[in-house]
């Protein structure tokens, strides 16, 4: 078979593994809408179609408010959705910011492996900044409190539920292909990565001042803070494209 039949196989298989997945997790809403966003990921490969993240955050919450109107007045169904839009709309920004075309890294292996270190962390900063961007309104809105080190918990955070959902996937082919000493190992490893992201979880809300409480704003308050968040960005965004043409 041709390069382009073995990518759409392997598309396709990687979307059933999804959604099972998604049926063996109960179907929540988040996971549904990741669901969906990567089922329309892999058809527009398939299909040879450019796509871009709010196009298939789009899609997908037409999809999703098509089968269940009722979502859009559900907190998890705003915040999963701002928090995608906020990622598609101020991560490549960012990302601009430090990344390059025309700089030159040394290919020396020390320079190069820390310069791909930095890159992942400052990319996983930008990746929780510009979700909480979005979401922290909604948080102060609805909960009336704001964590003060988000942006710390998330590096941490991103590494340990990758592991867990990879380890999650291993151990369920584990216990239907593999001896049982296995699945207790791989359950084990589980256990010990799930029980350091809770701990590490406690400790960061331990720290001194790590939540803003009693926050009351109402509805409207609520919207002129994202009509402010937006008239800032676009001002940057103009600015940016000034200081870095050439990534325009």
């Amino acid at each position: 078979p041709s390069e382009q039949a073995l990518r759409n196989i392997t598309s396709v298989v990687i979307m059933l593994m999804i959604w099972f997945y998604v049926i063996l997790v109960g179907m929540s809403p988040s996971v549904v809408r990741s669901a969906l966003m990567l089922t329309v990921y892999g058809l527009s490969r398939m299909l040879f179609r450019k796509t871009d993240t709010i196009s298939v955050l789009a899609i997908t919450a037409f999809v999703t408010l098509m089968l269940s109107p009722q979502s859009l007045f559900d907190v998890g169904f705003q915040m999963s959705y701002l928090a995608v839009f906020g990622i598609g709309v101020y991560m490549p920004r960012l990302m601009r910011l430090v990344y390059r075309e025309d700089v030159n890294w040394s290919e020396d292996a020390p320079i190069f492996t820390m310069k791909n270190a930095l890159m992942w962390v400052y990319s996983s900063l930008t990746l929780s900044f510009s979700a909480q961007l979005m979401v922290m309104p909604l948080v102060a809105y609805y909960f009336h409190s704001l964590p003060c080190y988000g942006l710390l918990s998330s590096l941490v955070v991103s590494v340990t539920a990758m592991l867990i959902v990879g380890i999650s996937l291993f151990f369920l082919m584990a216990l239907y292909l593999m001896p049982m000493i296995v699945c207790e190992s791989v359950a084990y490893i589980l256990n010990a990565v799930t029980h350091f992201q809770n701990v590490f979880l406690e400790r960061i809300t331990a720290l001194p001042f790590a939540t803003i409480t009693d926050i009351d704003i109402n509805v409207w308050q609520l919207v002129i803070v994202y009509v402010l968040i937006f008239c800032v960005s676009r001002i940057l965004f103009i600015l940016q494209r000034f200081s870095y043409p050439s990534s325009h």
